[in-house]
């Protein structure tokens, strides 16, 4: 399968995580696609296009940017920047909620995801500054102050 292809999936999937939408996911991911990051994980497709449909967007004014991307074989891996403002609630294992502050966010991340063979998506695993996002939503202080 073409390489643009598995990138423009790869892109695709990284800004739906970000904005919380599910919307043209469907195309992409596999019957039996599987996803895990430090907030959630899902065992299916359905499953993380419920999920992503049932989430409110945390940040608004959401941008993606990709420092590099590298596809060898099924496999792909992304280094990524998103940045926004803290718009939504912010929930902790069901917890915690940390209410919209209206702060800017910047969180990095990298991402790895397998393919089918062809241009689907099986697996989606994503990584984060955790601290970074705590800290810029106000929920961490780590300053010496």
């Amino acid at each position: 399968m073409a390489e643009q292809a598995r990138r423009d999936a790869f892109e695709r999937v990284l800004a739906a995580t970000a904005n919380a939408e599910a919307e043209g996911l469907a195309e992409i991911l596999a019957d039996d696609f599987t996803a895990w990051s430090p907030s959630s994980s899902v065992s299916s497709r359905e499953a993380m296009l419920e999920e992503l449909a049932a989430r409110d967007a945390v940040l608004s004014e959401v941008v993606v940017g990709i420092d590099a991307m590298h596809l060898v074989d099924d496999r792909g891996y992304a280094e990524w920047v998103i940045s926004g403002v803290h718009a939504g609630a912010y929930e902790i294992d069901d917890e915690i909620v940390v209410e919209a502050t209206g702060n800017p966010v910047t969180i990095r991340g990298i991402s790895v995801v397998e393919f089918d063979g062809g241009d689907r998506i099986t697996e989606l695993r994503q990584y984060w500054d955790e601290v970074g996002l705590l800290e810029a939503i106000g929920l961490l202080d780590l300053d010496d102050d």
